[in-house]
Order: C-alpha cells, then structure tokens, then sequence
C-alpha cells in the first residue's frame, strides 16, 4: 500500500516509492489533474522488470472535500492466478478434465494463466502452433514461462460481442462457453468459462449407452421370464392388457386380480394402486370441474359454462338448423331488496329464485346467473312461442311467489330466438334488447322479438 500527502508529494517522491515509478507516477498524475474524482481507479495487468504481471488500484482520500492522500495498492498476478485456476485443482473444484475460468482484456488476451498450459506445456504450444498463434508469441510464451498479455482468445466477444454457446478456442477445439463483462473506470475485463464440448456431452451419450444396454437387459430377461412362466405370466399380463385397455377407455375402477405374488404380482399390485389413485384423482377432477362451472350462490351454471353451451348449439345449429330460443330475465329493483333488507337477504332472493326457475324448466333447459340479478335459459329445440309461454308461466309463478323475508319479488324477461344469419353476440344482445323494453314498458313483464 502506498500513501502520499498531497500537499507534500512530488515527482521524486513519486519515483523512490516503487521501481515500477512510471506507472505510479502517471496514476497520480490522473488523479492530481481530476482531484475531485473519487472513483476506484483500475491500471491493466502489464510486465515488469521480474517478468511478473502486476495491476494496480488507486483511490484518493478527502478530508473536507479536500484530497489529502493518494493509496495505490499493487496486486500481482499470482493471486488472480491461484483465485482464477482453483489453485491448479481444477478436477476437484468441479470443472473435470477440460473445464476452466480465466479473465480475458480489452485486447483480447488473456490475464491469468490457462489450465493447459499448466498441466501440459508442451502440448498445448504443439497445439496453438497449428492454428494459426505466430511465432513470435510462441517464443515469448516460452521464454516468461506463461501464456498472460500473450496468448490471444478466438471468442466473438472480441469482435462483434455476440453471444456464442460453442467456438472453436484458441487451441482449435470446438467448447461451451459463458462469460460476463466487467468494466472499472473505463477497464474493460471479461470472465469467461468454457469446457470441451465432448467432454460436456459425453455424460449424456454415456447415459444414452448404459440406458440401451439396460433395455437389451431387460429384455432378454423378460424373455426368458416368459419362457420359465408362461402360463402364469401370460394369464396376468391379460388382464393387464384388459386393465390397461379400460384405464385408456376411461374406466378408473377396474382392478387386476393377483394369482402369484411374484415380480408381476408386485406389478400387478403397484397397478391396481395406481388405479385408485386415479379413481381417487379422476373424482376431484370431476368435481372441480363442476365446481368451476357452477355459480357459488344460487347452484346454476356460471356465465364461462353458459358461453360454453352456447358456442355448441349455436355450431350445431349452423350445420343443421333446428328450433332454438333465448330467455334473458333479471329481478325488478333487486337493488331496494338489498338496501332495504340487506345483502343476506338478496342473497336469499337470489337462491329463491334459482330454486323455483330449477323446479319449473326442462332437463334440456340450461339455466344460468349470467351475473348479478340477471339469468339466462337456453332453450333448445323450443320455438319462440314454447320460449314466450315457458317465460309468462315463470313470470307468474314468481310473482304470486311469497317470500319468508318479504312479501313480493317481480321479474322482467326477454326472449328470442335464433336466425340463420346471427352471431352469438346478434342473439344475446337481442335477448337483452328486449329485456329493457320489458323494463321500460313498466317491468313484471315478458317481451320478446
């Protein structure tokens, strides 16, 4: 760590501090000409007299604003080095026999030593002799004993800082690779880490290998099992077979009956577990299923379920015209109910309500709380005239209707019926059309177009 007093510094003190005084010296120099900067600043790995790489880092103290002392700390490379190469215990730090980490800089060249380099100098430079490394820098490489501001990397980041998966390194072997961009005051480094690519993917051929093997195995010994056991075996692997067909079929109930507890009646019995799970699974699937479509409230189908309704009548009326009607309805002034009697009592409304529309429409009448106080039948196979009737008959029996919390309860209706040339929006909007001219002609009434 180096300090100097800012008042008192001068070149000559500068130069006793270190050897390397013209790096020294042109840091303070950045900072005696930008005093008031207080960024970390970064000098690049470059060699000295040792024919050891160093860096430095530098960064000013204030006192009152006022800078009073520059300290500049001096990293060799052999620290990066031991962080960056595990301390040459590649294998054993999880990057096995080609994985390594090193930094790269802004020209390209590496600032730590590469792992093969360590463990086989002469192979790596028979290597990098054959693709295309100059001489020059074969020579230097040899002669400081590291690859370090010499050896230059073949990634896109050096040149069109694309992102690449694979690329063929500097030793012509074809890698995966990752890295990430650091940059300080201007310095810009990158990490990056890359492993042959044969040796990534050989796990997963060598997975590929065993599980054929495994295969081929099995096989032969279902092979001989069947030999030895036929007859049991062939009996329980028809009803399997049986089992199978009807579980594929939809039907979560059948069981297989186990006549030997051997390796197929153990199999048999993880199936015949297997089975109630799905029974047991296939029941809640039902009932969420219906649970999704049915109002919370009042127990008819929801607005989703009614869509869904009407999108396959409506696509089968298309293809086969038939007679097919609309009856929407809401309650008169549901909202003096709720503010006269409170929102329970809607509440009660509402389910009332439901229950007498239930009692008195068809099985094929689906009925619906399209939202609010309002409801919808689908009436199918129904004229406009049958939809009409159906509709003044409910009316009626909601109005002569008494309720245990209040005297009487009205309701409106529209009705329609489909034409060949309507949407599913031209029939619903129709339907409400003529449930506000209900309303607007007075309320407690059934009108329809």
């Amino acid at each position: 760590i180096y300090s100097a007093i800012h008042d008192d510094i001068s070149n000559k003190s500068i130069l006793n501090l270190d050897k390397n005084y013209t790096t020294i010296k042109n840091m303070y120099s950045s900072i005696k000409e930008n005093p008031i900067s207080s960024e970390v600043k970064l000098v690049d790995f470059e060699y000295i007299d040792s024919n050891t790489s160093v860096s430095y880092l530098s960064k000013v103290i204030f006192e009152n604003n006022n800078p009073i002392s520059l300290i500049i700390f001096k990293i060799s490379i052999n620290e990066i080095n031991e962080i960056m190469t595990s301390n040459n215990k590649w294998f054993s730090k999880g990057y096995e026999k080609s994985g390594e980490t090193y930094i790269v800089g802004d020209d390209c060249k590496l600032r730590n030593d590469s792992r093969f380099f360590k463990e086989d100098k002469k192979n790596y430079l028979k290597q990098i002799a054959s693709n295309e490394t100059s001489l020059e820098i074969i020579e230097k490489i040899k002669t400081y004993n590291t690859t370090i501001l010499l050896q230059e990397i073949k990634h896109s980041i050096c040149y069109d800082n694309g992102i690449k998966n694979t690329y063929f390194d500097y030793r012509g072997v074809e890698v995966l690779s990752v890295y990430s961009k650091i940059e300080v005051n201007g310095l810009k480094w990158t990490v990056l880490s890359e492993i042959d690519k044969d040796e990534a993917l050989k796990t997963i051929k060598e997975i590929k290998a065993k599980l054929i093997i495994i295969m081929f195995v099995l096989f032969i010994i279902l092979m001989l099992s069947t030999i030895v056991f036929s007859r049991n075996i062939l009996k329980q692997l028809d009803l399997l077979e049986d089992s199978f067909e009807s579980l594929a079929n939809g039907d979560f109930t059948k069981k297989v009956k186990i006549y030997n507890y051997d390796e197929f009646g153990d199999l048999t019995q993880h199936f015949n577990k297997s089975v109630e799970r799905l029974n047991t699974l296939n029941d809640a699937v039902k009932y969420y299923s219906k649970l999704s479509n049915i109002d919370n409230l009042t127990k008819l189908y929801n607005r989703r379920k009614i869509d869904e309704i009407l999108d396959i009548e409506i696509q089968r009326y298309k293809r086969k015209p038939f007679d097919f009607s609309l009856i929407m309805f809401d309650i008169d002034f549901f909202k003096k109910i709720n503010d006269n009697y409170g929102h329970s009592i809607g509440d009660y409304a509402l389910v009332s309500l439901s229950k007498i529309i239930q009692n008195n429409t068809r099985s094929t009448d689906y009925v619906c709380r399209y939202g609010g106080e309002e409801f919808l039948i689908i009436c199918v196979d129904t004229h406009l005239k049958e939809a009409v009737t159906l509709a003044e008959k409910l009316r009626k029996l909601i109005q002569e209707y008494s309720f245990d919390e209040f005297s009487k309860m009205t309701c409106s209706f529209g009705v329609t019926s489909m034409s060949k040339q309507d949407t599913k929006k031209d029939f619903l909007v129709r339907a409400d059309k003529a449930l506000y001219l209900a309303k607007d002609e007075g309320r407690n009434k059934v009108v329809s177009l």
